[in-house]
């Protein structure tokens, strides 16, 4: 436990006199006053506001991790190609996952910073049905970080950005129709229509898939993070 509490302090030392943390607190804010400055135009009541909240908030989500991701290990691998990250004694699958868990926590600070920002305009609303809501997007969310980990990595920036916006826009897709059936197959998606979901006040029945596709999906990055050696190494 202590070389597990080393390693998330490294990470955050590692990014200690960036604008890394900074950004993760400016990006909400600006992001939520502008959302509110536009809803206040539109004029849109309660419901429609904090219903089209969520879904930015669920949608962009994933494209914004996708840059953090890029921007932490982009800086790891200038330090010496990953060779920070090979040479710790702990095995590498507990490395990884510390990155991961420090660079979801980092996003969990900006989803909260929106959020808390929002609440403050509407406080009239049901602070439990809003925390649960919170849960809900910070939670579906948590495999994002690990596949943009696993792609940064593997293959790079161009490939994870790209990645990344490619989410965002099947996320979009999966708001409407055409995402009935599909959408619990596409991890950016989740978020968006399981808080769908709870607004309606509607049960649905296919969360055991998407359980089941998160564990194989931690299962796949465990195996790659024990052969990992370089961002040139290959899965064979």
């Amino acid at each position: 436990m202590n070389n597990l509490i080393k390693l998330f302090k490294a990470e955050s030392l590692k990014m200690k006199h960036t604008l890394f943390l900074p950004a993760h607190l400016i990006i909400p804010i600006i992001g939520t006053l502008l959302f509110l400055l536009y809803s206040s135009i539109c004029g849109w009541n309660n419901h429609v506001a904090i219903s089209s909240f969520i879904q930015i908030i669920s949608i962009l989500f994933p494209l914004i991790g996708t840059f953090m991701v890029s921007w932490n290990l982009d800086n790891e691998e200038k330090a010496g190609n990953f060779q920070v990250l090979l040479v710790q004694r702990q095995s590498r699958v507990a490395v990884f996952f510390i990155k991961i868990i420090y660079l979801y926590g980092m996003g969990i600070l900006s989803c909260f910073v929106a959020f808390f920002i929002y609440y403050i305009r509407f406080s009239k609303m049901d602070i439990g049905f809003y925390l649960k809501i919170f849960l809900t997007v910070c939670l579906c969310q948590s495999i994002e970080y690990l596949i943009h980990v696993f792609l940064r990595i593997r293959f790079g920036t161009g490939i994870t950005i790209g990645f990344g916006i490619l989410e965002f826009l099947i996320s979009a897709l999966m708001i409407t129709g055409l995402g009935e059936g599909r959408w619990m197959f596409f991890p950016a998606a989740w978020a968006v229509r399981i808080t769908g979901y709870q607004l309606l006040r509607i049960s649905r029945n296919e969360l055991p898939w998407v359980l089941i596709y998160a564990i194989l999906l931690i299962i796949l990055f465990i195996l790659f993070s024990r052969k990992f050696e370089s961002n040139k190494s290959s899965l064979g």
